[in-house]
């Protein structure tokens, strides 16, 4: 029985989809299918009814489901086991975070971390944060840092860490160039060019601003729509985390630009069935406790 063909009939089952199951597994529909068909010919039974592209499961695929669950479960947490062996007695955490956050913030974490846990071995992936949290969902990541929050899902816990203010800023040489008018109508905005929560929320608070311009610049990456706004190209609207340096020492300006108080959550998510890990819960910890460092 190929792990492969389990996989496709579980979250078949649990998408209620096919095509579904393949967008979460990476693969094309028809290779769903084909893994569906081959453990049907393999058990010699139906695990699913079908009507036209709907498919309900079969009385035969609603007893077996609870027994591969427990399958794909035992096979995770074998997984799990050897990942965190590691090397030897060194224990293996794998940590992902947004991209923002990994640059900013995660080095003193995991500083702190390697200091109580000598023997563990982090790891640490920058992804964007849909990628972090399917990675904790499908068991490719121990612990994740994710801008936003992500809808429910069984057995993930997500606990917000900061809450943080979206500030539309310009840089101190722009604030002393230009005029309030100049600087809402003439200056370039600058976008964060990204498919995540993080952008949808800058974008709406310079939508629900004042701003008027029509000009419109977009960087890929976070770090990069700072600097052009430190190098004079235009403002634009960033969290307070990110900027909390440059605006302590003067380097950015807040403007007063009529946007509604608009904040962005940060929060930490893991599985469940890895709150009482030592290592786990240490991390989540010194996470939550990070503004202090």
């Amino acid at each position: 029985m190929e792990l492969r063909n389990c996989l496709a009939f579980l979250y078949s089952a649990r998408f209620e989809s096919m095509s579904r199951a393949a967008e979460y597994l990476r693969v094309s529909q028809p290779a769903v299918s084909s893994q569906i068909h081959a453990l049907e010919e393999e058990l010699g039974v139906s695990l699913f009814t079908r009507s036209g592209k709907s498919i309900m499961l079969s009385p035969a695929g609603e007893y077996l489901l609870p027994y591969m669950e427990d399958v794909i479960d035992t096979l995770a947490s074998f997984r799990d086991a050897a990942n965190r062996c590691g090397h030897g007695d060194r224990p293996v955490v794998r940590i992902a975070a947004y991209d923002t956050y990994c640059t900013n913030d995660l080095q003193p974490i995991v500083r702190e971390f390697i200091r109580i846990h000598p023997k563990a071995t982090p790891r640490v992936y920058s992804k964007d944060s849909n990628a972090v949290f399917e990675g904790i969902v499908k068991k490719d990541f121990d612990v994740g840092v994710i801008s936003g929050q992500m809808q429910d899902v069984d057995g993930i816990c997500q606990t917000v860490i900061r809450n943080d203010s979206i500030i539309i800023v310009a840089s101190a040489q722009c604030v002393k160039q230009y005029t309030k008018t100049q600087l809402m109508c003439d200056l370039p905005v600058i976008h964060y060019l990204a498919d995540n929560e993080y952008a949808v929320h800058l974008d709406t608070c310079l939508r629900q601003s004042a701003i008027q311009s029509e000009r419109s610049i977009f960087f890929s990456g976070l770090d990069s729509v700072k600097k052009a706004v430190l190098h004079n190209i235009g403002i634009a609207a960033l969290s307070e985390d990110l900027i909390r340096r440059e605006l302590r020492e003067g380097k950015l300006v807040p403007l007063d630009v009529g946007a509604p108080m608009s904040r962005i959550k940060t929060t930490i998510v893991f599985r469940a069935e890895q709150k009482n890990d030592s290592l786990i819960s240490s991390f989540v910890e010194l996470t939550k406790n990070a503004m202090s460092y």
